[in-house]
């Protein structure tokens, strides 16, 4: 199995995020963190997503973009941009609901030259079960095919999550 990463650079006030390759949970509680200190500093006035380089994205993923997506709604009264070239992604993305929380453009950014890459460790079983939990709670809160497609799930991960 591929291993994803994510990165992120800083251009003046935009952050740039990338996901590169599988994206699956094993990344959700390092990304859901760096999300956290992101939304904290609120010293930024956009956000890019970048997934011209990946090649599978999980459903926790795609709760975390979703969690970007609300934050930019609430903050900056706009949608993210995201920037996505493979078709089968692009499925993805649409069957979930994202072209109307996202602008979804099917074209290839140019290059963040000073992008860190977010560093992962092997998270607590609690810690996962919580971020497991909100981000699928948070994607099935886009819409009502994506309540009923993700209902059972979010319901099992409840109890896991001691909420």
């Amino acid at each position: 199995m591929e291993t994803g990463s994510v990165y992120y650079a800083r251009h003046e006030n935009t952050y740039v995020i990338k996901l590169i390759g599988e994206v699956r949970y094993q990344l959700g509680c390092a990304f859901d963190d760096f999300l956290k200190r992101l939304f904290a500093k609120d010293d930024f006035r956009d956000i890019v997503i970048d997934l011209t380089e990946t090649r599978m994205i999980d459903s926790t993923c795609l709760g975390l973009l979703a969690k970007i997506a609300n934050y930019a709604r609430a903050h900056f009264g706009g949608k993210v941009t995201m920037f996505s070239t493979d078709d089968d992604i692009n499925q993805i993305l649409h069957g979930v609901g994202f072209n109307t929380v996202f602008n979804i453009c099917n074209v290839k950014p140019g290059a963040a030259d000073n992008a860190q890459q977010i560093h992962t460790c092997a998270p607590n079983q609690d810690h996962l079960a919580r971020t497991l939990y909100d981000a699928h709670l948070i994607l099935s809160e886009l819409n009502d095919k994506n309540r009923e497609m993700f209902r059972n799930v979010v319901e099992m991960l409840k109890d896991k999550a001691n909420t």
